[in-house]
């Protein structure tokens, strides 16, 4: 290997962004240990026989739009689980879901260390599928360096295809934007000041739930964009190459530029085939679809500032590869931000 397709390989994206279609694409290449979400609660309960009976279900993976796989989502990690464990333990998915650059973290250090350090002694490159990671983007590039990607999609489908995914608009996804929320409410307090109450959290290895009441879909809404800039932000200043879902559907130059951009880097991905939905109905009209957005840029510029780390002439950069939608929504943030050039936060608490 040469320094480049040595070094190790970040992708950051959150959920329903395509993002396991991707890392799909990248597992097939030789060379590479693709690790699925290497901050998934589920880490803490497979354990090595458990592994090695799972099988994905085909009805699960059409449900999930997942492509269809031979090997379970975290065979990557197989061997880590027979030699005694990865080093995965739950808080280190949501406790600390907002980590400034300068912060320290050794346990999270330590267990990514110990995935790359575990694809490097099988002389393969490390590619860390995330997420979980965007509020997190620019503490692993300081302390990991290698090749970080942006994946993104556009917000108003990105939040119907959470809520698709459940009951009612109640789903995994939508338990777990609450659950970030929840977490960062209690080290930012001023930064979710005035929020709705949130439902009753809980997580556990195998499953993560909310009880009590719903929030409504406008707040449901606002609280879902104000922690899509927050990661949007993070993620493209801390990348190189940015995969917005939206023009790699739609736009078969931009599509063609993306695949020029990983194989420079030693990544081969065919992503003709790329299709992220459009989700006609919402349960907001497009008048609160856009109020919500213009408040939670606000939001972000003001009372909710301290979640916002970022490089604006990175994430400037990187506008051009958005699509419409999620770059005027970015380009609106930065500017109501200010273009403060310093990633810095205000100190959590605790």
């Amino acid at each position: 290997m040469n320094e480049t397709t040595a070094s190790p390989v970040f992708v950051h994206a959150w959920w329903r962004a395509s993002s396991t279609w991707f890392w799909a694409k990248l597992r097939r290449q030789p060379g590479l240990r693709c690790y699925y979400e290497p901050l998934n609660e589920r880490l803490a309960y497979w354990t090595a026989p458990l592994l090695r009976g799972y099988r994905p279900d085909p009805a699960a993976l059409r449900r999930s739009k997942h492509p269809p796989m031979e090997r379970p989502y975290f065979a990557e990690y197989l061997e880590l689980y027979e030699a005694g464990g990865t080093g995965y333990a739950l808080p280190l998915s949501y406790e600390r879901y907002l980590l400034a650059p300068g912060k320290e973290d050794a346990a999270l250090e330590r267990y990514l260390a110990g995935l790359i350090a575990h694809a490097a002694a099988r002389k393969e490159r490390a590619v860390l599928c995330f997420v979980r990671s965007p509020m997190r983007a620019l503490w692993m590039k300081r302390r990991f360096g290698g090749l970080h990607i942006a994946q993104l999609r556009n917000p108003r489908d990105q939040w119907a295809s959470f809520r698709a995914q459940g009951r009612n608009g109640s789903s995994y996804f939508t338990a777990g934007m609450l659950l970030i929320a929840e977490r960062l409410q209690a080290r930012f307090p001023a930064a979710l000041a005035g929020m709705p109450a949130l439902p009753r959290l809980t997580l556990r290895p195998r499953a993560l739930s909310a009880d009590g009441p719903a929030l409504a879909p406008q707040a449901e809404y606002r609280l879902f964009m104000l922690l899509w800039l927050a990661s949007a932000l993070q993620s493209l200043s801390a990348s190189e190459i940015v995969l917005d879902s939206d023009r790699l559907s739609s736009d078969a130059a931009g599509r063609r530029a993306v695949e020029a951009a990983l194989a420079a880097q030693g990544l081969r991905a065919d992503l003709s085939d790329a299709a992220a939905p459009s989700h006609v109905e919402l349960p907001l009209a497009a008048k609160a679809l856009q109020a919500a957005e213009e408040w939670a840029v606000r939001r972000l510029a003001r009372e909710s500032r301290a979640l916002a780390l970022f490089d604006p002439a990175r994430v400037t950069a990187g506008l051009a590869r958005l699509a419409p939608v999620s770059r005027s929504l970015v380009q609106r943030s930065l500017a109501a931000c200010g273009r403060a050039s310093t990633p810095r936060a205000a100190p959590p608490r605790g």
